[in-house]
């Protein structure tokens, strides 16, 4: 779990103050405020990315969106373990979240990398 960032309101206003130097209130939206302070949030995209490009590069894997099927991934890992903690995924996997989580990095990587993921 993130801690929360005690400097994020400060900097949310002054990136207000600074757009509306620019823009006229009404078309000043919350995506405006927050790219740059959201983009700490996505590191393990990014860094996911870097790796898949350089993989693709290697001819390692392929991918036509690096971007996107990283995305997929931390997504759906994220998903995994929502299912294990809430236990809305089936009732053996319960206590086995290990397994469920394994079972979709193998799948992802079978899907992208010309190597066996095992």
């Amino acid at each position: 779990m993130r801690n929360p960032n005690p400097n994020l309101i400060g900097q949310i206003k002054d990136a207000a103050l600074k757009l509306l130097m620019e823009k006229d209130p009404s078309q000043i939206g919350m995506r405006d405020i927050t790219p740059a302070q959201m983009e700490e949030f996505y590191v393990c995209n990014r860094t996911g990315e870097k790796l898949l490009r350089e993989a693709i590069k290697q001819g390692q894997a392929k991918s036509s969106n690096p971007r996107f099927d990283v995305s997929l991934l931390v997504s759906g890992l994220w998903g995994c373990i929502e299912s294990v903690l809430l236990k809305k995924c089936e009732v053996e996997y319960w206590d086995n979240g290990v397994a469920y989580t394994d079972r979709f990095i193998k799948m992802w990587c079978k899907s992208l990398f010309l190597e066996n993921c095992e």
